[in-house]
């Protein structure tokens, strides 16, 4: 199954690399690294899930948003940040 979302990224000086979705109901992230790791969250920002890479590589990070209901699509915002500040 193709990610919902493909981000680009060009690691440089900052060490964080943060992706989160909010929406307004309870869904999770999967994302699969550049290096083929896999890396699952829920709620670290309950109901919001938040995915953080220390040191991030350089590379192509595919991102899928799961919810609990079976063929059930939530709308939502994906953010992407370096910024710790910046969360749900």
């Amino acid at each position: 199954m193709a990610p919902d979302y493909e981000v680009t990224y060009t690691s440089g000086a900052t060490s964080l690399l943060r992706f989160y979705f909010e929406a307004e109901q309870d869904t999770t992230l999967i994302i699969m690294a550049p290096s083929g790791e896999w890396v699952c969250d829920d709620d670290a920002y309950f109901p919001d899930p938040s995915i953080d890479f220390e040191d991030p590589a350089t590379g192509v990070y595919d991102i899928w948003v799961g919810s609990y209901a079976v063929g059930t699509v939530h709308a939502g915002t994906l953010s992407v940040t370096e910024l710790s500040r910046n969360h749900p």
